[in-house]
Parts: structure tokens; C-alpha cells; sequence
């Protein structure tokens, strides 16, 4: 651990030079605590086309080289590309189970509410937000990103961790909190670009980070 070098190294060489910093941020789904995305590979804000937030934060899992190729990070040959198992699944393999909703409304009851409830929940107990104005701010983009997903419904795949249903057990949370309570954790919503880009869409506000 890096505490230890600091006893047989020199502080100056202890500490990275700023370009080469290797802290790594990396994102857990406020609900579950599964590991989702990090900050290895550049994220943005998703802007509407007026220009107002979605509540949505995406990374790229295939991004099309310049040769006009989908690039998965090898030469291999091109059905061999398909087997893709891109690089979000590679680094969070917890994230590759599909989930499928035939309809909006199956989507919106079976899932949106528990998450929605786990996020308003888990987000109180963990204090994620220093006051309440910052609070109300993340529900209206919790809002937007839900309105953004049903938009797109069509177009999305939905990927999580198998057990993305969270039962809280008696004792788990400190003074029994939410005992008892269902909630769902986060989904990556998976989209394909015309440019045969491919982005994964995560719910900003849902996450917690941890830095490595």
C-alpha cells in the first residue's frame, strides 16, 4: 500500500508528478454498491437539444476509429469484433446481464419506482447531498432522466448486475433503516450512434465515488 513506501522512500518521490497521477475514480451504484463506471475513459454531460440536462452522463464502449472501423482495442477479424465484449463489460463484469422491459409501463412499475425510491432513500442515508436545494436539483434531473429513457425506450438496451433488486436486511443499515424495503439498483442503457459509436447512459445523481 502506498503507505508503506512512504517509510523507505523519499517524499519527493513519493508523490506522482501531476501528469501521471494514477488515482482513478471509480462509480457504485447508490442502491447496490456495484461497480459501474469510473473515470478511466472520459464521461459527459448528455444535453437535450434545447440544451437543458437530462440528468444523463455517458461513456463511450466502442468508439469508431478514424478508419471508419468500430474499434474494440484489437486487429482481430471483423466477427470476431462482434463477440465484442467491450471494454465496459471488460472492466465491470458485473454490468453484463440484459434486462428486457416489452412495454414503457412494465419498465416504469417493475423498475423506475423502486429505483427511484432506492435512490430518494439510500441518497438520505448516505447524506449525498450537502443541503436540501442540492437535494430537490438532483430530483429534477432524476426526472429528466427518466423522461430522456422513455424517449429513447426503442432504441435502448438494459444491462445491470443480476442481483440488481435489493432487499434490505434487518441490521444492514445502521438503526434498521428501510428494513425490509425493496428497491432496484442502477442500469446501464446501452445506445448504438448512427456512427457506429456505442455509448453506455448512467442516471448522474445515483452514484457514489470511490477513489483508488
Amino acid at each position: 500500500s502506498h503507505s508503506n513506501l512512504h517509510r523507505v522512500l523519499p517524499v519527493s518521490l513519493c508523490r506522482p508528478a501531476p501528469t501521471t497521477a494514477s488515482i482513478m475514480k471509480v462509480f457504485k451504484c447508490i442502491v447496490t454498491g456495484t461497480e459501474m463506471f469510473s473515470d478511466a475513459k472520459p464521461w459527459e454531460d448528455v444535453v437535450d437539444e434545447e440544451g437543458n440536462e437530462t440528468g444523463l452522463i455517458r461513456v463511450p464502449i466502442v468508439n469508431k476509429s478514424e478508419s471508419g472501423a468500430v474499434d474494440t482495442g484489437g486487429d482481430e477479424e471483423a466477427d470476431e469484433a462482434e463477440e465484442w465484449k467491450l471494454d465496459q463489460f471488460w472492466m465491470f463484469p458485473d454490468i453484463e446481464n440484459e434486462f428486457e422491459f416489452p412495454k414503457k409501463k412494465a419498465f416504469k412499475e417493475d423498475y423506475w419506482a423502486f429505483f427511484q425510491d432506492g435512490f430518494v432513500k439510500m441518497a438520505k442515508y448516505h447524506k449525498a447531498f450537502s443541503s436540501k436545494e442540492e437535494f430537490q436539483a438532483a430530483g429534477k434531473r432524476f426526472k429528466a432522466a427518466q423522461k430522456w429513457i422513455l424517449a429513447n425506450f426503442k432504441e435502448l438496451q438494459f444491462f445491470g448486475p443480476e442481483l440488481y433488486i435489493k432487499e434490505i436486511e434487518e441490521g444492514e443499515l445502521e438503526g434498521d433503516k428501510y428494513a425490509g424495503d425493496t428497491f432496484c439498483g442502477n442500469f446501464m442503457y446501452v445506445k448504438y450512434e448512427q456512427d457506429g459509436t456505442i455509448y453506455g447512459y448512467f442516471v448522474k445523481d445515483a452514484f457514489r465515488s470511490v477513489t483508488f
